[in-house]
């Protein structure tokens, strides 16, 4: 209670604060000047107005009385004479002004300007229409803010002939200052966030330093404590501006990054955005990411919500997801890195630009090191961090062109992706610095992530064709390495005739009538909202029709093209423009030029590299341990050669100890930089463990096929010995005779991308084993067809794993559906014993027995278990995360931990089950909901449990009918929030941190 009056204290000075940051100079008042150029000045020379202050507007020379929208006469400006109504007035910083003034003209051109004397300072074009008269006047209006640098600034107003080739005519002119934008009430409920004085004042500081530099460049530096009132709860949350360009931080409307506290979500959301929902045109872009989640898309959770900082109603604002790992598992997907390109020297060039009007030519490109999200906690998690090193030389390979799209990428997701940024117009977020991949740590291959779809003045169409596939063979080098990484693509012919087979389902006419109707009804309640705020927005999907109509035509020809370009081979030569880099930058352009990795870490000694493409050369001053800067000194002095165009241009340097930071000097000035060492390798290009194990398993494989007839591989009947690992590529079925013995060997496993037929009888099962307990799994992956497994003894296996690349089951099917009927897995050494993730299954009078750690673990899947016995199983007997599954007839006789544990959402229906001997009985966590049945729990330490794990999920729910709990030693254990419902009685939880017994 404290803390709510603490806050609600601070509301009266930071509405100070709002109020000083925009009132300044009341030499322009608030009010309206206006002019029906019907009177002019002693002079004779100028028109004058009435309203707060006097203005005077220049043209009495070029009035005319032929056209006029009132009174008796008009200004005029033609070729000869190209302005008029030229006049100036003093302003403030962050002043918002409306200003309007009617137009005629015949062919629909002539503008007002309102500029800086400086225009590099400030600059804007009214020509938007937003009223029309009967006799051809049309009234141009727009509101605009003044730059939060200015002082006491100059603005001046004209209008101006703009290419047309006819006399435009002007009349009544308007310009009003007011308080500032005046937004609608809504009656949701708001998002309140409240900061105090000091935090405010930090958000204003780096708001006035973005202005300056022309753009925003965050730094970990930028974050301030706030607090968020929602749904009768108060959290905290750290926040900083975001957004790169300035319509982000106009006005009062300023976009923010939050992180709510370690504890809490909002949304189920840890990470996100708020910005205004026209940066990203509207309900357009939530319709989009409801499109590409429908499909299998990866994308960031998207709405809307109105938000008032401390206690000022800011309108409605759009929120979207961060990206973290909260984002894959949303989608039901395995937790793994998150990578994208670190754009920063890009917008330093895009700084100098908005400050010179011309662009600085550096190697911005190459300069774009490749980062994770969540960095800190991914250098703690080791598995992770193998993924990103994976993931990082995967990226490397796509953005050198070194391998094609099918060794890097989930080629399906990625043809879906770009159909899609065709027919939807989304190419905003193809752009190579706006797109965002996820490294899938199961199939060892990157997928992209659909965001930042559309810019506020929507669609982007920045190839110039309506089939970005459909590409012209240049030999002589006319494009830079950016455009030509997304361009190899399409040398891939698996992935081009992906995409074109996409392009044709997605432009189909019935396909988005059904997609437009599963979210048009929503996206128009969304408008709705918008509109009350910004009524030129207008939810419309015309437009999807109509670009699918002009691809359609296109389509047959676009198919001969590529049915040509596969039967001759052609692939594109994509030879790169090479930029002549300028040999003199602004120093600012060191801090994204010149970066460094640590290579190599010794127990005694680490070496780290620094690369420098910044035109001069450098001196290391210094090498910096940790946030309080401890220095530690090279052994000897080190200059960094000035770049001239060679990507080898780099240093490596011993030293004792793993540095943070390094310190370098521009000789021949006082100006030092502090920059940072990413605490892992540069990226090489080097294979990764997918691409050398498809090298290593030339098909068939001599030592484990018998032949393949058609699209059926034969597997070897009787005894066979494999001691390597074996790969099969997709479009076959692979069919394992009875009494087949498989002895995996020497770490050996094989990686099906094709259903297996295992037909095994009770008399002569099949039989996978590793007599010397090495054998690297057995799994099926992306199989596109049901796999049945009959009669299977899988015994003795351990997980795949290949240099960084592990999956967790001995037996493991993802997006492969299966029946896996009287199968035994037993003595398993590994994570899961059988691992099923993305799949539909059945698993049917079955045996798991003596696992090391998990029996039966799936994700993100449906099915059924019946008449399965688990036991002296090390861990989870059954294991469901994300999933809907029905168990019955099953019984588990000894379990680590947990005999059923439901998670992460999942809804489990359990029927005539026997628990025994296990830690945890019954388990439901995170907004899973757990229905039992005729169950005896039994002789466990914890007959029931319930509890929140995860915070963006939230309290469990357990149905409990004719359910014996006997010989337990605590019979409930139920969070705070959760709830056992048992014979029509509701037990709510009452205990607090029940996760923290337990993880």
């Amino acid at each position: 209670m404290r803390k709510l009056f603490y806050i609600a204290g601070l509301l009266t000075l930071i509405t100070g604060l709002f109020s000083c940051m925009h009132n300044g100079s009341n030499d322009f008042a608030i009010g309206e000047v206006t002019s029906n150029l019907e009177h002019v000045d002693s002079s004779g020379r100028y028109f004058t107005s009435k309203g707060s202050i006097t203005l005077l507007f220049n043209g009495v020379d070029q009035s005319s009385n032929v056209e006029h929208h009132s009174g008796s006469r008009s200004v005029y400006v033609s070729k000869k004479h190209p302005y008029a109504l030229n006049t100036t007035f003093e302003v403030g910083p962050d002043w918002y002004f409306r200003v309007s003034v009617w137009r005629k003209s015949s062919d629909g051109k002539g503008v007002a300007v309102v500029a800086s004397l400086n225009p590099k300072q400030f600059y804007k074009t009214i020509s938007k229409v937003v009223e029309r008269d009967d006799s051809g006047w049309e009234k141009l209006e727009s509101t605009f803010w003044t730059s939060a640098l200015f002082t006491r600034e100059k603005i001046k107003f004209y209008v101006w002939k703009s290419g047309s080739s006819d006399t435009v005519f002007f009349d009544d002119v308007t310009i009003e200052r007011l308080k500032g934008e005046q937004f609608p009430v809504y009656n949701e409920e708001y998002f309140k966030l409240m900061v105090d004085s000091s935090a405010f004042q930090k958000l204003y500081k780096n708001r006035r330093k973005a202005f300056a530099n022309g753009v925003l460049q965050s730094t970990g530096d930028d974050w301030v404590k706030g607090m968020v009132f929602w749904n009768k709860d108060v959290t905290k949350v750290k926040l900083r501006l975001k957004g790169d360009w300035l319509d982000h931080l106009e006005g009062f409307k300023w976009s923010y990054r939050v992180k709510v506290k370690k504890n809490k979500a909002w949304h189920r959301l840890r990470t996100f955005s708020v910005q205004s929902p026209i940066s990203r045109f509207g309900a357009s872009e939530w319709f989009v990411h409801r499109i590409y989640d429908s499909l299998g898309i990866l994308t960031t959770r998207y709405g809307f919500v109105p938000l008032s900082l401390n206690g000022k109603n800011l309108g409605l604002y759009a929120w979207e997801e961060h990206f973290e790992k909260q984002l894959v598992e949303f989608h039901r997907y395995r937790e793994g890195p998150i990578l994208r390109f670190y754009e920063d020297a890009n917008w330093d060039a895009n700084r100098y630009l908005a400050h010179h009007k011309e662009p600085a030519n550096s190697d911005f490109f190459d300069a774009a090191v490749i980062k994770p999200f969540g960095e800190s906690k991914l250098m703690e998690n080791p598995g992770l961090y193998r993924s990103f090193i994976i993931g990082q030389n995967l990226l490397y390979q796509y953005k050198y062109r070194l391998k094609t799209a099918s060794d890097i990428f989930n080629i399906d997701a990625m043809a879906k992706f770009y159909a899609l940024s065709d027919v939807l117009m989304t190419r905003h977020g193809t752009i190579w610095h706006n797109i965002r991949y996820y490294y899938n740590p199961i199939l060892c291959k990157l997928e992209p992530i659909a965001y930042d779809c559309y810019t506020e003045t929507g669609f982007l169409d920045w190839v110039g064709r309506p089939i970005y596939g459909w590409i012209k063979d240049e030999k002589d080098g006319s494009h830079e390495d950016q455009y030509l990484m997304s361009r190899a693509l399409f040398n891939d012919f698996d992935f081009l005739k992906l995409y074109t087979g996409y392009l044709e389902r997605f432009s189909n006419p019935s396909f988005l009538k059904e997609i437009s109707s599963k979210y048009s009804d929503q996206a128009e309640q969304y408008d709705s909202l918008i509109r009350m705020e910004y009524p030129e927005m207008k939810f419309d999907t015309t437009f999807l029709f109509s670009n699918a109509r002009n691809i359609r035509k296109l389509l047959p020809a676009f198919k001969k093209y590529v049915a040509h370009r596969i039967k001759t081979s052609q692939e594109f030569e994509n030879k790169p423009w090479i930029p002549d880099f300028d040999t003199t930058l602004e120093p600012y352009f060191i801090n994204h030029l010149t970066y460094a990795y640590v290579m190599e870490q010794n127990p005694d000694s680490v070496l780290v590299r620094i690369v420098n493409l910044y035109p001069n050369k450098l001196s290391l001053r210094a090498f910096l341990v940790g946030e309080k800067r401890y220095v530690l000194m090279p052994p000897e002095p080190v200059t960094l050669p000035a770049f001239r165009n060679d990507r080898n241009n780099w240093v490596d340097v011993w030293i004792t100890e793993k540095p943070d930071y390094f310190a370098v000097m521009l000789p021949g000035t006082s100006q030092s930089f502090e920059l940072p060492v990413y605490p892992w390798p540069q990226p090489d290009g080097k294979d990764s463990p997918w691409q050398l194990l498809k090298k290593q398993s030339p098909f068939p494989d001599a030592d484990l096929v018998e032949r393949v007839s058609g699209d059926t591989v034969f597997i070897k009947e009787g005894k066979v010995t494999l001691d390597h690992k074996v790969m099969i590529p997709k479009g076959y079925r692979v069919v394992f005779s009875k009494g087949t013995t498989l002895d995996l060997t020497r770490s050996a496993a094989i990686l099906s991308y094709s259903p297996v037929y295992m037909h095994g009888t009770k008399a002569s099962p099949v039989t996978v084993l590793s007599s010397d307990h090495s054998a690297n799994g057995f799994a099926v992956l992306q199989a596109g067809a049901r796999s049945r497994l009959e009669y299977v003894n899988f015994d003795g296996l351990n997980t795949f794993s290949l240099k960084g690349w592990n999956l967790s089951g001995a037996v493991t099917f993802y997006e492969s559906d299966v029946d896996v009927l009287n199968c035994s897995f037993v003595n398993n050494s590994c994570e899961d014993a059988l691992n099923i993730v993305r799949s539909d299954f059945l698993v049917k009078n079955s045996l798991f027995d003596h696992t090391y750690s998990d029996a039966f673990d799936s994700d993100f899947s449906s099915g059924l278990v019946d008449s399965v016995l688990f036991t002296h199983v090390g861990n989870d007997a059954i294991d469901f995360s994300g999933s809907t599954i029905t168990v019955r007839n099953s019984v588990v006789n000894g379990a680590g931990d947990k005999g059923v544990s439901a998670g992460e959402g999942s809804h489990l229906t359990v029927k005539n089950m026997q628990i025994e001997g296990a830690n945890i009985g019954l388990a439901s966590k995170d907004l899973s909901v757990l229905n039992v049945e005729a169950t005896v729990v039994s002789h466990c330490k914890y007959g029931v449990v319930l509890l929140q794990k995860k915070p963006e999920y939230g309290p469990a729910v357990m149905k409990l009918d004719k359910v014996k709990l006997t010989g337990n030693q605590t019979k409930f254990l139920i969070e705070k929030g959760s709830k056992v419902i048992t014979n029509g009685r509701v037990i709510m939880g009452d205990r607090k941190k029940v996760a923290k017994m337990f993880y």
